[in-house]
């Protein structure tokens, strides 16, 4: 039986990727992150299906034959984990390291994300051979060309996500909204034994929650002003701080407490559940680019 989101999205027109590039690339843009329950996120798609979302009616991406494309990323950071630390203390420089796998297609990026002096999100990235350890040789090298500095330490996996990614244009605004499914958190093992103390707890999974983004060259969107209307405020916290903070409460928190505690449901995930599979599992035989 198709759920109702599966079903609203159904009644969009798709477009392929090209044709999103085209019209809405965004690698330097506005952000804004909401954490969404799931029959409003699903009043969004229905919403934007009326074309009052923007000029005509929002599409969503078709990847490989889905609307509800997997992603997979390993978050980097320093042992004193320099980019979660800069983050919490809201430091103008802060930045963050992936790797992100487009799971129906096997391709991997490397990636670092910082902010602008006037606050826009701006993402670099190369093609990437996925692997395991820390990061060396022309991937950290890559790193601190774009951060402009060196690191102050080595850069090693701490954080998977997996989750479930639509993709919705917002015709006639080179507008894109996210909405993300079945979110799963689960810790990067340590090197060595002794290289990390805290408790290796988890997989954790967002329980009945969306995590909803629109993405912009500017101005709020029609969408961000639908979700104010029904109260839904954008959140600071991103899906590798919400993670760490989560899998690690000792971790100074303070900034996104109400976030975490309030909008943040999550229950254990056990290992052998399928979403923890998936996130392990790509296809080499199908390829494709997305933003």
């Amino acid at each position: 039986m198709t759920d109702p989101f599966t079903a609203a999205v159904a009644t969009l027109p798709t477009l392929d990727l090209e044709s999103m590039n085209r019209q809405a690339a965004l690698q330097v843009r506005h952000d804004r992150k909401y954490i969404v329950p799931a029959p409003v996120a699903t009043d969004l798609v229905l919403w934007a299906g009326t074309g009052r979302a923007g000029v005509g009616q929002a599409m969503a991406l078709e990847v490989a034959g889905t609307t509800a494309s997997p992603y997979g990323s390993t978050y980097y950071d320093t042992p004193a984990l320099e980019a979660y630390l800069m983050a919490a203390r809201r430091h103008r420089h802060r930045f963050k390291v992936r790797t992100r796998r487009y799971l129906d297609t096997g391709d991997c990026f490397l990636e670092v994300k910082t902010k602008s002096a006037s606050g826009q999100t701006v993402k670099h990235r190369i093609p990437w051979n996925l692997e395991d350890g820390t990061l060396a040789g022309d991937g950290l090298s890559f790193v601190a060309e774009r951060l402009g500095r060196r690191i102050s330490g080595p850069l090693r996996p701490v954080l998977h996500t997996f989750y479930r990614r639509t993709t919705l244009l917002l015709p006639g605004l080179g507008t894109r909204l996210t909405l993300d499914r079945d979110l799963l958190w689960t810790p990067a093992p340590a090197e060595h034994p002794t290289d990390d103390p805290m408790d290796a707890q988890g997989p954790l999974q967002l329980s009945r929650r969306l995590v909803v983004e629109t993405k912009s060259a500017g101005h709020p969107t029609a969408a961000d002003r639908w979700l104010w209307r029904r109260g839904i405020r954008p959140v600071a916290v991103s899906k590798y701080c919400a993670g760490q903070a989560l899998l690690h409460p000792d971790l100074p928190h303070h900034r996104w407490h109400r976030t975490l505690h309030r909008d943040l449901p999550v229950a254990p995930s056990a290992p052998n559940d399928p979403l923890t599979a998936d996130a392990h599992h790509t296809d080499p035989d199908r390829k494709g680019l997305r933003p």
